[in-house]
């Protein structure tokens, strides 16, 4: 019965049941408590000194700690936990039952055998003419609550790992067949083809792997997202970028900063953060008959922004305060865990990313990156 989780909790409404206990005769209130209550009850006097001693025990108790009446009655209610409270305890517990407090808390006791069993503990105070006389514990078996909640996380947390392992799959299938596509291509006419394509192919096959290393390294197996930061220039990092990445998607690049403005991140993520925002616009603008995605930028003295904006369907407003949570999706055959990841990501950079859209115009998404110190 040990304090671990004590707290005080108001008697809020309860004085006039207070009263009717205190005016109530002794063997006929225990008599009831017996009939009625279901839990394990503990009646003690209210010495806090060296006790308090165990008056009183129902059959609840004695089924829940194995102490039979006789084997416990007179003892001091440190038995149950088999360590002494301090004096400090026992004047903390005599002022707030006098104020008029329930006190309660979560914490193991121990059977008679030894065993320890988790409850779940109440203690108030029976008076007579305003003065406590006795105090009664009401004692929760919880050993049994607390296997069912284990059962449940399990439960979720195999369902979760179902979720991750899906997402996973997904994820890693269109790089993996485009990476392979790549390969049987180059295997069956890099002879003929000049140094110009077979570089176009091997940059594809390279932009691909990256972008699984960078899904595989965003979900390890303590779900922390692993970064390693460098310098580089931004107009360079986005020039590059776009002309992988414009062979494959219609992209634009409307400002880019100097040449000098250089940030401190992790680059392959930063590219693959930027790849997958433009995979999401480029798939919720398939139908649209003049698609543009533009990158623009932005810096300051101490970060840099580069704005990503396409003329897609857009979001709905009510998606917008989801859009981040993990497994949340509102494609029919996505997993959402590309943007959780691209969001967590960019935040173990020391950047941070959001979006805004307006359905039916179109979504900009803003990555903000720490510059680099000079």
């Amino acid at each position: 019965m040990g304090a671990e989780k004590a707290e005080v909790v108001p008697l809020a409404g309860r004085q006039q049941a207070r009263k009717l206990l205190s005016e109530t005769d002794l063997e006929e209130f225990l008599t009831t408590l017996d009939r009625e209550v279901r839990e394990a009850i503990v009646i003690t006097d209210t010495n806090v000194d060296d006790g308090p001693h165990i008056l009183h025990v129902n059959a609840a108790f004695t089924k829940m700690t194995e102490y039979a009446p006789a084997d416990i009655l007179g003892r001091a209610l440190d038995v149950l936990h088999r360590q002494k409270k301090d004096s400090s305890f026992g004047t903390y517990l005599r002022t707030q039952l006098a104020a008029g407090h329930i006190f309660e808390g979560e914490g193991n006791c121990y059977r008679k055998d030894g065993t320890e069993v988790l409850n779940n503990w109440h203690i108030l105070p029976l008076n007579k003419e305003g003065e406590p006389v006795r105090f009664v514990v009401f004692l929760k078996d919880l050993t049994v609550v607390r296997q069912l909640e284990a059962v449940v996380e399990a439960r979720n947390f195999w369902d979760v790992s179902k979720t991750i392992t899906a997402g996973l799959r997904h994820e890693l299938v269109n790089p993996l067949n485009s990476t392979k596509t790549a390969v049987e291509v180059l295997l069956r006419s890099y002879q003929s083809f000049d140094a110009e394509k077979v570089k176009f192919y091997l940059q594809q096959i390279s932009g691909e792997l990256g972008r699984m290393e960078y899904i595989l390294r965003a979900v390890d197996t303590r779900g922390t997202i692993k970064v390693e930061t460098e310098e580089f220039g931004v107009r360079r990092f986005l020039t590059l970028f776009a002309k992988m990445v414009g062979r494959q998607y219609p992209l634009t690049l409307r400002t880019l900063p100097p040449e000098n403005v250089v940030v401190r991140a992790d680059l392959r993520g930063v590219h693959q953060v930027l790849l997958n925002l433009v995979t999401n616009a480029w798939e919720a603008m398939t139908t649209h008959r003049e698609p543009i995605i533009a990158i623009e930028t932005d810096y300051g003295e101490e970060q840099v922004e580069i704005r990503l904006t396409d003329n897609g369907q857009g979001i709905p407003e009510n998606y917008l305060e989801h859009i981040f949570e993990p497994f949340w999706t509102s494609k029919s055959n996505g997993t959402g865990i590309g943007l959780s990841i691209a969001k967590r990501m960019m935040e173990r950079m020391g950047g941070s990313m959001r979006i805004s859209s307006i359905s039916g115009v179109g979504t900009t998404v803003c990555l903000l990156l720490p510059r680099a110190i000079s």
